[in-house]
């Protein structure tokens, strides 16, 4: 007869040992079973989302030793099999700044949670991606970390071009204010200047020319300027005093590249693009002509690091007070408001290459039409209103060299005053967008009351195209761009006036 067991736990404990050998049989434990089998099913079902999961999972320990790995992290890192990351420590290979490897123990060890921390990892490929993990301490075992992770590197590129978008669109309405000061400005000043020099020709050739001559004047003198302008088309269809002004910040930013002197190369000339040639370009343009414009320095480079903040409204690696970080965002706004590219090439130590490529306008017969009214003298009488007096007295001088008289008003208020008392008098009332007391569009439309066949032509610095496009729908006869030339004013004048 069989001794009864003197301690049924180690029976127990006997049997568990044996577990799997043929002396103990499954009948005698149906319901360990039962748990066993439940068991397996657990681990193939998390094997299942473990290899099949869409975010990568790492299993490591405290020191960070990776020793488990699923093909989601693989492909993230771009390494080539499992075994590859095994026994990887995460904090000195594969993290950028392992020192947040402590950080992320700290909060493990204070039970905070650890939700969409960024991680910047470096892959097999020596590159880096951007990945957001959240981070957990196992429950069951003391030494495991788990780390669920998502690349958004593709997610934080788009985000920051939008933002980069956002703070060019933030610039552009910046700088259209001060356009418009300045347009005001440069139109008394061109104004007076083609009252004394009434046929200047070639007029985008000869701002390139006149900045090139200003910076030799006012920079440095260890600065040589090289000059190789190849271009012969330089008829470009836009606003000449805001490319002007851009041609003049590339010139003083490459100029302040080099404070121990250096060469500046400025280079035109004339490019035609297809379509087989924009396919291999990377940035999108359209096919046609250009006129092509190379600014070059021989200073220091723009560090790597920097070069895609260079265009940023406000960034600059000047002293406090030596730079408003505008220039060059102020270049970037204008050249996308004309249609065009502009590039940037650099090396630390070996210099700059700033490329604009501007489209030649196509419309030659129009030039022509446009050469044949130049200084068309008329009859008439014309109503300006200007709240700079600088623009009313040469842009009366201007108009009265062509036959007309001319009557003036500091707003839209006092022009109001002065149609009122004798509408039939002006032939037509020319009108500056933004004035005190009553702007350009408010009179417009209050003359437009009075006389609903008044021929007004709107004149800005600044103005919205959606605005002036409502304008026109309502009668506008014309809208001219300050800062205007002779030859421009006597155009409008004569198609308004038809």
């Amino acid at each position: 007869m069989k001794k009864p067991c003197e301690n049924p736990e180690n029976e127990i404990l006997e049997k568990l040992i044996g577990l799997g050998s043929s002396s103990i049989q499954k009948s005698y434990y149906p319901e360990l079973q039962k748990k066993i089998d439940e068991l397996e099913n657990e681990r193939k079902k998390y094997k299942s989302f473990f290899d099949n999961a869409f975010n990568g999972i790492l299993r490591l320990n405290e020191k960070g030793e990776i020793f488990e790995a699923n093909p989601a992290i693989l492909h993230m890192t771009n390494f080539d099999q499992i075994s590859d990351l095994k026994g990887k420590n995460f904090k000195t290979e594969l993290m950028s700044y392992p020192d947040e490897w402590e950080q992320i123990l700290k909060d493990i060890k204070d039970k905070k949670p650890i939700k969409n921390f960024f991680i910047k990892l470096k892959t097999a490929k020596n590159k880096e991606i951007l990945i957001s993990a959240n981070i957990l301490k196992s429950e069951q075992k003391q030494d495991l970390i788990e780390i669920f992770c998502e690349n958004i590197s593709d997610k934080k590129k788009m985000e920051e071009e939008l933002a980069h978008r956002q703070k060019m669109d933030a610039l552009g309405q910046l700088a259209a204010g001060i356009a418009h000061d300045f347009n005001n400005i440069l139109t008394g000043i061109l104004g007076s200047c083609e009252l004394v020099y009434p046929h200047v020709e070639d007029k985008y050739k000869k701002f390139i020319d006149t900045t090139v001559e200003l910076l030799e004047r006012s920079i440095d003198k260890k600065i040589i300027i090289s000059k190789d302008f190849q271009a012969s088309n330089f008829q470009i269809s836009g606003d000449e005093s805001l490319i002007q002004n851009a041609f003049l910040n590339l010139g003083i930013n490459a100029k302040d590249a080099m404070p121990k002197g250096g060469i500046i190369f400025f280079r035109t000339k004339n490019k035609t693009l297809d379509e087989n040639t924009i396919k291999y370009l990377p940035y999108e343009i359209n096919p046609g002509n250009y006129l092509e414009i190379e600014v070059q320095d021989s200073g220091d480079g723009i560090p790597f690091n920097i070069l895609s903040k260079i265009f940023d409204p406000f960034f600059t690696t000047k002293e406090n007070g030596k730079g408003s970080g505008l220039g060059l965002s102020s270049v970037y706004g204008t050249i996308k408001k004309h249609n065009g590219i502009i590039t940037v090439y650099s090396e630390p130590e070996k210099g700059s290459l700033f490329k604009i490529l501007l489209p030649l306008s196509d419309s030659k017969d129009l030039e022509q039409n446009l050469e044949l009214v130049k200084f068309v003298k008329g009859k008439g009488t014309i109503l300006i209103a200007d709240d700079e007096e600088a623009i009313r007295l040469t842009s009366s001088a201007l108009i009265e060299t062509f036959g007309y008289n001319v009557e003036t008003a500091e707003n839209g208020f006092e022009a109001l005053k002065i149609y009122k008392k004798n509408p039939v008098k002006f032939d037509l009332v020319i009108l500056d967008m933004i004035m005190p007391l009553m702007d350009g569009e408010e009179t417009f439309f209050e003359i437009k009351k009075i006389n609903p066949e008044a021929k007004i032509i709107i004149s800005s610095g600044f103005s919205k195209d959606s605005t002036i496009k409502i304008l026109k729908e309502k009668g506008l006869k014309g809208f001219i761009k300050k800062p205007f030339q002779k030859s421009e004013l006597s155009s409008i004048l004569f198609s308004s006036l038809q």
